[in-house]
């Protein structure tokens, strides 16, 4: 579905008068500041939904970026200059407020713009255009293809995240040719040209990575799988930050090199079978661990640098730059052998946790108490009809999207079968989970999904 620049931002600015005040909810009445505050909220919604209206009349990433930045600028400043002035109730929730807000525009934006949906499946990047789903025939296309099949392709893997300037960047695991260079994240353009490499150091030989997120700041959080099954655990979770677009070693050198980044910081290395990372509005970070049958979470603050200034004067076992404080617990506990690996927020602000294994679905609230099964199979004989769920996304309209692995054989000889997925799960009037539909099938380890704005008749 297209529409202009015009009316994105007629419709924004209708929605977002009235989201600002949703915004504040739970404030006392009484607050000084909340008038001020939410101002800014909605001001801070208008010049976002203004800057991406221009931006699908004329696309400009370098105009959206600037502006982007320069409404959170705004709004920082604006909730500074109300809390120095005394009588709030609340203090310091800018980023909570932002996040909704940013929440609020994407899922607005992305109701007229056309979305594509990522899948990382056979080291190939896969795109699908959602609005074929429902209207046959499916479009599709290859955006990155896999190393051995075109000289110019590369291995892809695991989760796939825009980054968060307006530039239809993302990253995504890539592992071309490891171990020299070894594996990492990559780092693409738009239209799937690689821009940079994020390389850490890795405790086993073959390193996975997986997980990504990015948080309001815009640093990156990136999971790496480490020793897979029930071994001493040795996954990790990273903190990368920005610039990205760059790649490991001096100038020049890469690929041929073994050299890694240096813009990173270690905040754990003993995760078991990494998996998904998600994170919050209140900035805390979600890590699946499969093979320890939960899932972590981690709590700001975290470092802002790769140094002793930034909070990361440590070291792991390999020399690398570790984390001096970490804030870690168990948010899910062991719930039989349910074993995490895809997460995502539901659009209540609800934990989405996916089990690969038992094919399970569940949805946890902020306390990590579980609330209902989204899916929940009678059968878990593999393969289990309905899948086996790896990876998660959600859309702007709350669909469930998930990749499925199709997991075949008895333990411990279990893996991947012949017939990977995508299956969506839409929700009824009273937001109850209606059966999952498959979207696509015939895919070979499809481990990774992101739904982004795009059109592929774009050049």
């Amino acid at each position: 579905m297209k529409t202009s620049g015009v009316a994105l931002l007629a419709v924004g600015l209708i929605i977002c008068l009235q989201a600002a005040p949703q915004a504040m909810a739970g404030t006392d009445p009484a607050d000084a500041c909340k008038d001020s505050k939410a101002k800014a909220t909605g001001k801070k919604a208008a010049d976002l939904l203004k800057a991406f209206g221009k931006n699908l009349k004329k696309n400009d990433p370098i105009k959206l970026t600037s502006a982007v930045s320069k409404a959170q600028s705004k709004l920082t400043k604006a909730f500074g200059k109300s809390e120095s002035k005394g009588g709030c109730l609340t203090m310091g929730d800018v980023g909570i407020l932002e996040a909704k807000v940013d929440a609020f525009v994407t899922d607005t934006v992305a109701q007229f713009t056309q979305v594509l949906l990522y899948v990382s499946e056979g080291n190939r990047l896969r795109r699908y255009d959602t609005d074929t789903f429902d209207s046959p025939p499916l479009e599709e296309d290859i955006l990155i293809e896999r190393a051995s099949l075109d000289p110019n392709g590369r291995d892809i893997n695991g989760q796939i995240c825009r980054i968060p300037d307006g530039s239809g960047r993302f990253i995504a695991g890539e592992d071309t040719g490891q171990p020299t260079p070894p594996a990492g994240w990559g780092v693409f353009e738009a239209d799937g040209t690689q821009v940079g490499k994020l390389t850490a150091t890795y405790f086993v030989a073959g390193a996975e990575p997986h997980g990504c997120a990015f948080d309001r700041t815009g640093n990156l959080f990136t999971a790496e799988v480490g020793e897979q099954g029930f071994a001493t655990p040795s996954g990790q979770l990273i903190v990368w930050f920005p610039p990205f677009d760059h790649f490991p070693g001096p100038p020049g050198d890469y690929p041929a090199t073994n050299e890694e980044s240096t813009n990173f910081c270690k905040i754990a290395g003993d995760i078991g079978t990494a998996g998904a990372v998600a994170i919050d509005a209140e900035g805390r970070v979600y890590v699946a661990a499969s093979s320890e049958l939960l899932v972590y979470r981690f709590s700001p603050p975290f470092p802002t640098g790769p140094d002793g200034a930034g909070g990361c004067g440590s070291a792991d076992g390999l020399g690398s730059p570790m984390a001096d404080v970490v804030n870690r617990e168990t948010f899910i506990s062991p719930m039989g052998i349910s074993t995490f690996a895809g997460l995502a927020f539901a659009p209540n602000g609800n934990l989405y946790a996916s089990s690969v294994l038992t094919g399970q679905i569940f949805e946890f609230d902020a306390d990590g108490d579980l609330v209902r099964m989204i899916l929940d199979p009678p059968d878990q004989t593999l393969p289990i009809p309905t899948g086996a769920p790896q990876d998660l996304t959600v859309g702007a309209d709350g669909t469930l999207y998930y990749a499925d692995l199709n997991l075949v054989g008895t333990l411990p000889n279990v893996g991947p079968g012949p017939n990977g997925k995508v299956w969506r799960i839409r929700f009824d009037g009273l937001g109850d989970p209606l059966p999952p539909e498959i979207i696509a099938q015939n895919l070979g380890f499809p481990d990774g999904l992101a739904l982004q704005p795009g059109d592929l008749e774009a050049p």
